[in-house]
């Protein structure tokens, strides 16, 4: 059997979301949090001061909730379809985190 010290050095370190989940900024890492809103630095992302360990998305390949395609946010007429109107459309959560149009 392994001492404790012994132990504590094979195991994997926590998850972010995991180490002082009770705080703020580990819950910001928790799976179901982690990269679901854009960085409030989004489209400027190189502003952003944490940089690859932010938990927002900085590109919509990153983002892990569903968007609209770039033709349904660009308006683009064949885009507009009756579908998108009825199923898309004021339905889905904007995942940017500041007012825009």
């Amino acid at each position: 059997l392994l001492d404790a010290a012994a132990h504590a050095q094979h195991m994997a370190p926590p998850a972010p979301w995991q180490e002082g989940c009770h705080q703020s900024t580990g819950a910001l890492y928790h799976p179901r949090v982690y990269k679901h809103r854009f960085c409030a630095s989004y489209p400027n992302v190189a502003t952003c001061r944490r940089g690859g360990t932010c938990a927002f998305a900085h590109t919509r390949e990153e983002i892990r909730t569903p968007l609209l395609s770039t033709g349904e946010e660009e308006q683009r007429h064949d885009a507009m379809t009756d579908d998108f109107f009825m199923w898309r459309f004021k339905t889905l959560w904007c995942p940017i985190g500041v007012q825009h149009d």
